[in-house]
């Protein structure tokens, strides 16, 4: 029983730094992209909730409102859309535990 429970445990830690991890100025989509799906790679999502969190990641308001409307099926389709896209000046986000303080 105490196995099965650190095991939940350890998914909630995983889910909560997946969706503490932000898309930050000056870092290429790809690079983002890439490290939710490396926290995500463990927890065995469904493709449209794991774009629920990459989408959820982007604070520019515009960018993420886009991403919604797109209704990408894929995280390839939304890579691919997003890929030559920068991020521009966006109030640091109100998170418990910032991804990278002072880097935004």
């Amino acid at each position: 029983m105490s196995a099965m429970l650190r095991h939940l445990l350890l998914g909630v830690k995983v889910r909560q730094k997946l969706q503490n991890c932000v898309w930050i100025k000056g870092e290429e989509f790809s690079k983002y992209y890439n490290e939710k799906w490396q926290l995500a790679d463990n927890l065995a999502l469904a493709e449209d909730e794991f774009l629920e969190y990459v989408i959820d990641g982007i604070h520019d308001v515009n960018l993420r409102n886009l991403a919604k409307s797109r209704s990408f099926k894929t995280g390839l389709e939304l890579l691919d859309a997003f890929r030559n896209v920068e991020l521009g000046y966006v109030p640091k986000p109100k998170l418990p535990e910032d991804r990278r303080a002072g880097d935004y």
